[in-house]
């Protein structure tokens, strides 16, 4: 798996599709720096009502579902990136960092992926209709299922050990800036910091240090496409 992904990103010949895998790497990196910008913004303007974020009146609060989308867009972009990073590091983050962000690569997609398509589909169409508002549960679950409590549970815990795992990864291997690896590494605690849930400030809490260390990522990858190299 390490010599197909450093194959990958070191080779000057195009793949089968024509593409060159600089240009692969920097479409990634573009695509992780627009993500982690997008989750950012989606998630400090996400509407928050009277604490809640997923209630009939946030769904339906002047921002919803606008905030929502940019998530979504950006979580999209991240599923994208995350695997031609993954490549980019060649296996020099050890097999905890390459498990660490293969696991946050599938918690954004069984979590924060179907989290959001649901709220987007599915949700704000029922809390803006007075027919169906009734259906929004009352707990801030939006559907108020076990099944669908579940899938966000253990896709949440998934994305938090994933991404800090990747985070140690980062650190061990010294191949970047050390700042990034810490915050790769705590990126998802900010979801269990006891602060009450206020409109633009706990969206941006949560989203913020994750997103910035993605972002960084990123750009790593535009200015350095045939690799990291040790600091």
């Amino acid at each position: 798996m390490t010599s197909i992904a450093q194959a990958v990103v070191t080779t000057d010949l195009p793949d089968r599709q024509g593409f060159h895998p600089t240009t692969r790497v920097r479409a990634g990196g573009a695509a992780l720096i627009a993500g982690g910008a997008l989750c950012i913004a989606g998630g400090t303007l996400h509407p928050i009502v009277d604490g809640r974020s997923h209630s009939v009146d946030a769904l339906t609060a002047p921002l919803s579902p606008g905030a929502q989308v940019l998530l979504a867009v950006g979580t999209v972009l991240l599923i994208l990136g995350l695997p031609v990073l993954h490549a980019w590091l060649s296996g020099r983050i050890g097999r905890l960092g390459s498990v660490g962000l293969v696991a946050y690569l599938l918690g954004n997609l069984v979590s924060a992926g179907a989290h959001l398509v649901v709220e987007v589909f599915v949700a704000h169409p029922l809390a803006a209709d007075p027919a169906t508002a009734g259906l929004i549960a009352d707990d801030d679950s939006m559907l108020g299922t076990s099944a669908f409590g579940a899938v966000n549970g253990v896709g949440g815990v998934v994305m938090l050990a994933g991404m800090a795992a990747f985070g140690v990864g980062l650190l061990r291997s010294r191949i970047v800036p050390r700042w990034i690896g810490v915050l790769t590494t705590l990126g998802m605690l900010g979801f269990f910091l006891p602060i009450p849930a206020t409109q633009f400030l706990s969206g941006f809490v949560y989203e913020a240090p994750r997103g910035v260390a993605v972002l960084a990522l990123g750009v790593l990858m535009l200015r350095s496409p045939a690799g990291p190299s040790t600091r």
